[in-house]
């Protein structure tokens, strides 16, 4: 019988040292001037001397969305969203605004 599962893909990040974080593993990305904290499964949270520019390209091919100048998400955690707030609710208690541009590609793209 074929294995038919997908490799595990990583998102490779050096800053002091090199980190790999599985794709899998990454709720959001909040930017924080031209740093970029990564917020990842089981409430860990890494910082990077980057622009969350920087990670928005590798992370669109693989399903991630830029709802905000300031925020990537991974679809696969959100919980809740309420377009009258323009709240995403995200699962380990993380809440993410959705800008006014950004409200329509996220129609197209989760719903």
């Amino acid at each position: 019988m074929e294995n038919k599962l997908s490799p595990i893909k990583f998102l490779t990040v050096n800053y002091r040292k090199k980190i790999r974080i599985p794709m899998e593993n990454i709720i959001m990305l909040e930017a924080s001037g031209n740093y970029t904290i990564f917020h990842i499964r089981n409430q860990k949270k890494h910082l990077y001397a980057k622009c969350i520019n920087t990670f928005e390209e590798p992370l669109r091919s693989e399903g991630f969305l830029r709802v905000h100048r300031g925020y990537i998400i991974n679809p696969d955690y959100m919980v809740d969203y309420d377009e009258g707030s323009s709240l995403i609710s995200m699962k380990y208690d993380l809440k993410v605004v959705v800008s006014r541009r950004k409200k329509v590609n996220l129609r197209t793209e989760v719903f």
